[in-house]
């Protein structure tokens, strides 16, 4: 399926653990709608 890169979030988890934030962070554009949403849901 082609979507568009804005829609999509990508996070992977590494060993040993990092915070999920930072990586999510680095691997996705931080204005995108997807990411700030699962941010938000992060942080309860």
């Amino acid at each position: 399926m082609n979507q568009a890169r804005d829609s999509v979030c990508i996070l992977v988890e590494v060993m040993p653990p990092e915070i999920k934030t930072e990586i999510a962070l680095r691997l996705n554009n931080q204005s995108s709608t997807v990411l700030q949403q699962w941010l938000l849901e992060a942080a309860e």
